[in-house]
């Protein structure tokens, strides 16, 4: 991150230090922000507060200021005590293995670098996850099919979590963790002997490089609901 953009991360730190004091048990920033992307401006802030408790009293207290930061570019934290985070891993392991891998310990004890996550759990959320958007992405064509601009959002705004998807299996399979989501495409695709091309046309139309015409976009659909389709096959038939 920028400077400046550096300044308002550590006058919240402190502010959240003033608000919470003892209760803090631990401020982080996690994911793009606190690893980066090469390629990409836009870096989401995403924050975790662990604090003593989670309730009403501290809640409204955040409540409170919640709007000052959010004009700053500073979502609201993720809050959860640290009873909550460690016995959560196995209903959100990917979650959870994203902030453990790429993270900023801003303020008191490292709670993310001693988190125990299961790959089983994580290859099964990933197939939970891959298979329900594939039956989305195949439901939602009905309504936008001929309209242009709602197909070309439906494929943009469905690629990221496949990539993200995508990522987490390269880490089950041992290729490391790549960021850049180019990258993360090619790899995976080379490892589940998938096409890379629907996908890599896909996060073209993301980033506004592609605007393919109405036929050429019905036909980058067909193609990429049908390695959607195998890469769900793919993360189904791993052993763990």
């Amino acid at each position: 991150m920028d400077e400046k953009k550096e300044k308002v991360l550590a006058d919240f730190t402190d502010m959240m230090k003033g608000l919470y004091g003892g209760e803090l048990v631990s401020l982080n920033l996690y994911g793009e922000a606190a690893a980066g992307e090469p390629g990409e401006n836009h870096r989401q802030v995403k924050l975790l507060a662990v604090l003593n408790g989670v309730g009403p009293s501290q809640l409204k207290r955040y409540a409170g200021v919640n709007a000052k930061w959010s004009k700053k570019g500073i979502p609201v934290p993720l809050m959860l005590t640290q009873d909550t985070l460690e016995t959560s891993t196995d209903v959100f392991p990917i979650e959870f293995f994203e902030m453990k891998e790429s993270y900023r310990l801003l303020h008191g004890k490292d709670i993310l670098s001693g988190l125990e996550i299961s790959d089983e759990n994580l290859r099964r959320q990933c197939e939970e996850q891959v298979k329900g958007k594939f039956i989305h992405l195949r439901q939602e064509y009905i309504e936008v099919s001929g309209d242009k601009k709602a197909l070309s959002h439906l494929i943009a705004a469905s690629i990221e979590p496949f990539t993200e998807i995508m990522r987490n299996i390269l880490r089950l399979e041992g290729k490391g963790a790549p960021v850049k989501k180019d990258v993360i495409i090619k790899e995976f695709c080379r490892e589940a002997s998938l096409d890379d091309a629907p996908f890599m046309g896909a996060l073209a139309v993301r980033r506004g490089g592609l605007t393919p015409s109405t036929e050429e976009l019905d036909r980058l659909y067909a193609a990429y609901l049908a390695e959607v389709g195998r890469m769900a096959e793919f993360i189904d038939k791993m052993a763990m």
